[in-house]
């Protein structure tokens, strides 16, 4: 749709942005072209042909409220966007938006079917850790986010989703309310397990760094291994690396297994880390996860780094992002 578009009489479409994980791979060298090809795709050409898996937009409301507008071709059954719409609707009615981003609406319009959320201002935590001069937090900041994605997690669980991914472009830091979320949900499948269903093989969507070792090992994803790459980032987060990470691709697996297998991973991590990943590698499908446990050994360890709560002392890049405004 053209910017100026007004949906449902409250929403005008102000921005085309390219903050899909599939788009968001090629910003750098072909935002121009991809700006002019989406712009300019007759409208029967991009509901039948298109596979960019969704559009999003920046919009704003009567009184100057920021949105975000996501957007499909209404005969794409498979559409990221028409599942991410059913999650987050799913999140509305169980008041848990705090952990995501608010639904606000949800409509079809010239072929397309849309969903408006409402816009959280803040950097994502690729920003922030780009922000740190060593590329890594401290383990009390690290800990505490760990804290709160595990919390969307357990959320996205217990609407009986899968996430599969881990991605620190889509965790955000809202600047109001000085909290992480999640702002884009587009990898949630419904958990074949929670529906009896045995014979659905549910895939890893995420990066290959953070792909749990069942996906190496061509299994389908559950619901523990949605946490193993949480426990694989927080390590990020902690040493500014993983093991992996700059390796060949079709090298990571057997790295990985080798350095779990003699927990070099873990070296320059509190013992909490290596407790964690041998509690969830122990879950066996069907078996519920125990988060209260996880959560005692993120606290246990952020408090014995010197942070008092979830939110204070002041996350390592507040004042750093500060600076960079000023």
């Amino acid at each position: 749709l053209n910017v100026g578009t007004i949906l449902n009489g409250r929403f005008k479409l102000i921005e085309l942005t390219l903050n899909h994980p599939i788009l968001g791979q090629f910003r750098s060298c072909y935002e121009p072209i991809l700006r002019l090809l989406i712009n300019n795709f007759p409208n029967e050409i991009f509901v039948n042909r298109c596979t960019l898996s969704g559009i999003h937009y920046n919009a704003i409301g009567k009184k100057g409220e920021n949105y975000v507008v996501k957007m499909d071709g209404e005969g794409n059954l498979l559409s990221l966007v028409r599942s991410e719409a059913g999650f987050l609707n799913a999140v509305l009615k169980a008041c848990a938006s705090q952990y995501f981003v608010d639904f606000v609406h949800g409509g079809r319009v010239s072929q397309m079917i849309y969903f408006v959320t409402q816009f959280r201002p803040g950097p994502s935590l690729n920003d922030c850790l780009c922000a740190m001069p060593e590329g890594k937090f401290t383990v009390a900041t690290s800990c505490r986010v760990t804290y709160f994605i595990l919390q969307a997690i357990e959320w996205v669980h217990k609407l009986n989703y899968l996430l599969r991914r881990v991605d620190p472009n889509v965790i955000k830091y809202d600047v109001e309310d000085r909290v992480i979320y999640l702002s884009d949900l587009s990898s949630v499948r419904v958990d074949p397990a929670k529906l009896n269903v045995s014979d659905v093989k549910v895939k890893w969507a995420g990066a290959h760094i953070y792909a749990p070792l069942e996906h190496h090992n061509g299994g389908t994803m559950r619901c523990q291994h949605d946490i193993e790459p949480l426990i694989y980032f927080l390590v990020e987060m902690t040493t500014g690396t993983l093991p992996w990470a700059e390796i060949d691709r079709d090298k990571v697996p057997t790295a990985k297994k080798n350095a779990l297998a003699d927990k070099s991973l873990f070296r320059n991590c509190p013992p909490s880390y290596t407790q964690m990943y041998a509690y969830i590698s122990t879950v066996k499908d069907g078996n519920e996860i125990d988060y209260k446990q996880l959560y005692t050994k993120l606290e246990e360890t952020w408090k014995a780094a010197g942070a008092n709560s979830l939110t204070e002392p002041s996350w390592d890049w507040e004042q750093l992002l500060k600076t960079d405004e000023s």
